[in-house]
């Protein structure tokens, strides 16, 4: 029964995917290149119920609007509490601004690295620093090599599975 399952949610995201690039293509053929960017925007939130990435780029929201308007090639940080992005400023960097689509507030940034997902061993505070434990993540101290950045969700408790910014650092 599983197996029915799972080849039906399979074949329900193939199935929204080519609708998606179908839609793409006509936008780009009848000379509607904001309506494709715009589908565009929408392909990685068929991957958002994973919230899992094998490259390094991802949308996110801005958390002033309009403010990175022109702001391409910039560093950028998550918001503590959100996963809204602003200009890079005492947080910690989790990548640079590749593009903000024209009329909307999601900005593409091309992060440290994919994202990933593990367990935690302990509470953390998103965004944090984290490092490899026995059992799972673990937040990172001053001076740790760490594995990455937690980035969701906000508060996970012990046992939780957290999705993190896959990057070798040492923490400042």
């Amino acid at each position: 029964m599983k197996t029915k399952f799972r080849l039906f949610g399979a074949a329900l995201l193939a199935a929204l995917a080519i609708g998606l690039v179908t839609l793409i293509i006509a936008a780009v053929h009848f000379g509607r290149p904001g309506l494709a960017l715009g589908c565009l925007a929408v392909l990685p939130l068929l991957g958002t119920l994973s919230f899992y990435t094998d490259w390094p780029m991802y949308s996110f929201p801005e958390n002033v609007t309009d403010a990175l308007v022109g702001k391409e090639g910039y560093p950028v940080e998550i918001v503590q509490g959100s996963l809204n992005i602003q200009l890079y400023n005492a947080g910690i960097p989790i990548g640079v601004m590749f593009e903000r689509l024209e009329g909307s507030q999601a900005v593409k940034v091309h992060l440290r690295g994919p994202i990933r997902k593990a367990i935690t061993t302990a509470a953390l505070q998103c965004p944090c620093y984290v490092k490899y434990a026995a059992n799972g993540l673990a937040a990172g101290g001053s001076g740790d090599k760490c594995c990455g950045i937690a980035i969701y969700p906000y508060n996970p408790a012990i046992n939780d599975i957290v999705s993190f910014i896959q990057t070798d650092c040492i923490m400042p």
